[in-house]
């Protein structure tokens, strides 16, 4: 994929064919908290009815801020829902749209404390900035964008991969495990709403969650170190 392929993915993501496939992934397995990318990829994997679609879904959706906008993309590249594999998104979606929609204004913005300057701090904008300044970096050899010699696989943070590519397990995804996920990327209003939905939806359990909810709220004022 050349720079100017993805400069074009990013702006119409109509532009993408199955011939990119095989790039985005690597990309995405490079750059794994670039939200631009898994879109791009699930988008791409949808239009070419992929039969990776179903499970690529399920290890991605959680990186996406606003599922349902990717519901509405492929709505709009295809016309109309091509397969089931539609419905996995939109049952997700109008299942914890409403919880979702509950995050507090009031709630500041998580920032990134000083001790861990780290790639899971960084912004989309910022995220997206460095693939392109990696490519400008290259110079003119840089004729494709491609993974670097010093990436591992095993250092992105991606779930695993799933043999079942059955219905997608919203009630598994909406977790502790993925608050706890949020926390680790110091997006703390993020895992504080899961935590309070779930509080909601346990009350058996509202002094578990009370307090984990509390240890959150402290890490993010920085009166406990991480």
């Amino acid at each position: 994929m050349t720079y100017d392929d993805l400069s074009r993915a990013l702006a119409d993501p109509m532009t993408l064919t199955a011939y990119h496939l095989d790039d985005l992934l690597e990309l995405s397995r490079q750059y794994p908290y670039c939200e631009a990318l898994h879109r791009l990829l699930l988008i791409d994997l949808y239009r070419s009815e992929d039969v990776r679609f179903p499970a690529e879904l399920k290890r991605r959706l959680m990186y996406l801020h606003d599922p349902f906008s990717l519901l509405l993309a492929l709505d709009a590249t295809s016309g109309g829902p091509q397969s089931h594999s539609y419905d996995l998104i939109d049952r997700f979606v109008r299942s914890y749209r409403p919880e979702e929609s509950t995050v507090s204004e009031e709630t500041p913005a998580a920032t990134p404390s000083a001790k861990s300057p780290t790639k899971t701090g960084r912004t989309k904008r910022e995220t997206e900035a460095q693939i392109v300044q990696d490519f400008l970096d290259e110079g003119p050899e840089a004729e494709k964008i491609r993974i670097r010699p010093d990436s591992k696989e095993d250092d992105v943070a991606l779930p695993p991969e799933d043999e079942d590519n059955g219905p997608l397990p919203g009630e598994e995804l909406f977790t502790e495990k993925l608050a706890m996920m949020y926390a680790s990327q110091e997006r703390y209003a993020e895992a504080m709403t899961i935590l309070k939905t779930l509080n909601l939806k346990y009350p058996e359990k509202s002094g578990y969650f009370a307090e984990r909810i509390g240890q959150l709220e402290q890490r993010r004022k920085g009166l406990v170190a991480d």
